[in-house]
């Protein structure tokens, strides 16, 4: 199978950027998986037009596997724990790609050295068909809402959905459907990341909270402890009090005072209460700000219904954790929805 048809697969964020904003990661991502995309499709109908327009369109869509699993990398990673390695791996990907096409176009050189590193570029570039699942279902571990569970398992399954298409006309049996229909099946991938990019607009992905490695020789009574305060945070909401401490979590837990600090800063991995409530207030902020049924609450009254005790406090935790103001996390819902 070509590997064009991988890279079809998922990603999102067209218009791309505002005037004065630079594109983000995620619309970076969908940008290349994009110019990807629709080289192949060009390199389908008009790359035998010269040899020298073929050579260029075949570049550009040669990585695509390679960059659909990138558009899902940013599509579902927290924006905080992107990690370098991954592009560059693309990036090794297309110049391997490159100095194989240029030195080696065509095959008098299958069984020499050449050919083995063609062997292991077509590889790994398959095994990229299905890192983009292992993506949407890795979720770091982290409780993730009922929405979300919805959007990765939709992703999944139109994803799934593609690429057994394209294994199917790759049969020798329908070899003369094979190019058409993965032009097609790329161009329907494009339509549906696009969608995805749309969506993730409106959803921003959280940033996952900055943990400390666990304090070594953790007992168990602690991670027992670790579960209590979780329970108190998500399921009591314990948080929307504005005048939370410590020990009133202490209190909640039967726990002396002391160890819910320890295990705070310990085992959950925070650096201090104050991290840790405001997670849980800026995620229910987020709720509240998303919600269309209450925008004609202020951010003032968001951010106190949330837990917060006065604005300033509120705007410099959430630009935080989200990488927006409050104010510009709501407008932006609210632009994607008109």
């Amino acid at each position: 199978m070509n590997l064009q048809i991988t890279s079809g697969m998922r990603p999102a964020a067209g218009w791309l950027k505002r005037p004065g904003r630079p594109p983000s990661y995620l619309e970076a991502c969908w940008l290349l998986l994009a110019v990807s995309i629709l080289a192949f499709g060009a390199d389908y109908f008009f790359g035998g037009a010269s040899p020298a327009l073929g050579v260029v369109l075949a570049t550009a869509s040669s990585v695509t596997c390679g960059l659909s699993w990138l558009f899902t990398r940013a599509l579902f990673q927290p924006p905080n724990r992107r990690q370098l390695w991954a592009p560059a791996l693309v990036g090794v990907l297309f110049a391997l790609w490159v100095v194989l096409y240029g030195v080696n176009g065509s095959s008098q050189h299958e069984n020499g050295p050449l050919g083995f590193f063609r062997s292991v570029y077509t590889l790994v570039s398959s095994a990229m068909l299905l890192l983009p699942i292992v993506e949407a279902l890795d979720h770091g571990g982290t409780a993730i809402s009922r929405h979300e569970q919805r959007f990765r398992r939709q992703y999944i399954a139109g994803y799934g959905a593609i690429l057994s298409i394209a294994l199917i006309i790759g049969l020798p049996e329908l070899a003369r459907w094979e190019l058409p229909g993965q032009v097609i099946l790329s161009l329907t991938a494009l339509a549906g990341a696009t969608v995805a990019v749309l969506y993730r607009k409106r959803h921003p992905q959280p940033a996952a909270p900055q943990r400390r490695p666990r304090a070594a020789g953790v007992h168990e009574e602690n991670a027992e402890l670790a579960q209590a305060i979780r329970d108190i945070m998500s399921q009591q909401r314990a948080y929307l009090n504005p005048d939370l401490k410590v020990a009133d979590i202490a209190r909640l837990a039967g726990q002396p005072e002391y160890k819910v600090t320890r295990c705070i800063s310990g085992d959950l991995g925070y650096k201090n209460f104050n991290q840790l409530t405001n997670e849980f207030r800026i995620k229910e902020a987020q709720r509240r700000l998303s919600d269309p049924d209450l925008d004609d609450d202020s951010i003032l009254a968001i951010a106190l219904d949330s837990g917060f005790g006065s604005i300033g406090p509120f705007n410099r935790a959430f630009k935080e954790q989200t990488g927006l103001t409050p104010r510009a996390f709501r407008l932006q819902r609210a632009k994607m929805e008109t």
